[in-house]
């Protein structure tokens, strides 16, 4: 049998013939085993590979021996030139195709034509679990999370580069790993590549395989070159819509109208709850959450997140977010109903640019320890800020953090070309804006069904000048916490930004949701206030709005 191999580049796919091994594990208790002398002298295998997608492996075997094994649906595959190096490894996704070839020396002969798919099917198979979006990760970071979500400790990602850095990626549970893995490449003009159980994810460019006459093993008359894409000469982009114009309307009260229509339509993106954390079983999700409790005082159970107790350190006993928070637009940090069930010292629902810490907190909720039931007060920018809301036993405290952005998006867009490749793209620019943060307390007592709907308590009210872009959320911060959360949601709202002043009065923020969240109203096209709350006789309201321009 001759050594030569014949290497033929078919747009992007490359066909081996006989300087190979062909290894078939199908999973029936013998192991992988050896098919090299099955192979189709007449049809060499060939290996597609395209940018960006999951490697095929077309080949066909001969089956002239009465102990020819078939390979079956699902057996794996491995093709490897005889020096050692793998050149395909991968799944049968089908039952092989037979045909009949005739009567040979022992009998029948049968060729099988298989088609298998790269190690990605592994992957591919797995349905992308419902997690929040990647924030301000590096494309090579969010490709090694979506792969440990599905197949924790499988493939070996110590190949996988960071590449470049994503604002903001959204995985959705309706596309396979291997279209996530392309998105992401394309967004940091990269190329990932599944062989051998190993995840390898690089710049384009990175790998270049150069063309020699004088090589031995070189064909030139099987080169063929095949474009991929023709050329284009008018293309239109289309996108989604975006933000065109800060827009803001005034409306005075008259003590009877409760609906005020908005000049604009406010820019929506994606309306969707980020996080519904209701705490089931028994334990936290890692694609939700990060804990650090070296002192073992969290637990979750009978549906509630608790801490109880203990001496720790500030900043060492957490539950923190797994993904970062985007200080943009508007959104809604539903901490949770707190009950606590003892003195209590720590902050919940904190924001921190950095270090978490009590001084590096950019807002949150400061628990404080008193003689009797702990306090709550407004924590922002490490000091603590406004008057502590002394809470009572038994009673229920719904902690909020409404975040109004200047800015809908922190980070701009980055492009790729071959003047900006990965690493160096343009754009990709942090954008300063100044954020108000509205924390509030909406404190319920059992006993009274009337206070289920009553006023909140704002704690703070105030604009933040050239906030950070991305924070982590830590939702507890224990330094001795004793109390249960009883859910925790992360809404991304209307783009909208109300507040309203009496005669001669300042201006306050409006809290804007449904009757049951303590609001005053719910904007969509219009501001409608709920019947309870309409504005007073003089009353001055001001609505800002990001638009999306009139339509």
């Amino acid at each position: 049998m001759p050594k030569k191999q014949n290497l033929c580049r078919v747009g992007h796919s490359f066909s081996y013939e006989l300087d190979m091994k062909l290894q078939i594990d199908n999973f029936d208790g013998r192991g992988p085993s050896d098919y090299t002398s099955a192979i189709d002298a007449s049809r060499a295998p060939r290996v597609v590979r395209r940018l960006n997608k999951p490697d095929e492996l077309q080949l066909s075997l001969i089956a002239d021996r009465p102990d020819f094994i078939v390979p079956s649906n699902g057996a794996r595959i491995t093709l490897g030139r005889s020096n050692g190096e793998d050149v395909f490894t991968g799944y049968l996704t089908q039952a092989p195709a037979f045909e009949y070839l005739g009567w040979g020396e022992r009998g029948p002969v049968y060729r099988y034509n298989l088609v298998a798919q790269g190690d990605e099917v592994l992957l591919d198979r797995k349905q992308i679990p419902n997690s929040p979006p990647f924030v301000d990760r590096s494309a090579g970071d969010a490709l090694r999370q979506l792969t440990e979500d599905l197949l924790p400790g499988i493939f070996d990602t110590t190949a996988v580069q960071d590449v470049d850095a994503i604002a903001h990626y959204a995985p959705s549970p309706q596309k396979k790993w291997s279209e996530h893995a392309a998105e992401i490449a394309l967004r940091a003009r990269a190329v990932y590549r599944a062989m051998n159980g190993a995840l390898s994810f690089a710049p384009v460019e990175a790998s270049i395989y150069a063309l020699s006459e004088t090589d031995a093993s070189f064909s030139p008359e099987s080169l063929k070159l095949q474009p991929a894409n023709g050329l284009l000469n008018d293309v239109t982009v289309f996108g989604l819509i975006e933000p065109q114009a800060y827009v803001k309307d005034y409306f005075v009260g008259d003590n009877l109208t409760l609906k005020f229509y908005l000049s604009q339509i406010p820019f929506t993106r994606r309306n969707r709850t980020l996080v519904d954390e209701e705490y089931a079983g028994t334990s936290l999700d890692p694609t939700r959450w990060s804990v650090d409790d070296p002192l073992g005082v969290v637990s979750v159970n009978g549906g509630k997140l608790q801490s109880a107790g203990g001496t720790g350190i500030d900043g060492q006993t957490t539950v923190a977010f797994a993904e970062k928070i985007e200080l943009g637009g508007a959104l809604v940090l539903q901490h949770g109903n707190v009950t606590f069930t003892g003195q209590s010292d720590g902050i919940l629902g904190g924001l921190y640019p950095a270090v978490v810490s009590l001084a590096g907190c950019l807002a949150g909720f400061r628990i404080l320890p008193n003689s009797g039931q702990p306090g709550i007060q407004a924590v922002v920018n490490g000091t603590l800020s406004g008057t502590a809301l002394l809470t009572s036993p038994g009673h229920i405290y719904a902690l909020t953090t409404r975040i109004y952005s200047a800015e809908v998006f922190r980070r701009q867009q980055t492009f790729h070309s071959a003047p900006h490749p990965a690493g160096n793209g343009y754009g990709g620019a942090l954008v300063s804006a100044d954020v108000r943060i509205v924390l509030e307390v909406h404190e319920v007592d059992p006993t009274n069904p009337a206070t289920a709907v009553a006023p909140s308590t704002v704690l703070y009210d105030s604009v933040i000048g050239g906030a950070p872009g991305f924070c982590s959320y830590v939702l507890v911060n224990a330094a001795n916490l004793n109390c249960s959360i009883a859910f925790t949601r992360i809404l991304q709202a209307v783009d909208a930004e109300v507040r309203s002043a009496l005669p001669n009065g300042s201006y306050r923020t409006r809290l804007v949701g449904w009757m049951g969240q303590s609001a005053k109203f719910f904007p969509v096209r219009l501001l409608n206030f709920f019947p309870s709350m309409r504005p007073q006789a003089g009353n001055s309201s001001k609505c800002v709005t990001v638009a999306s321009g009139g339509r």
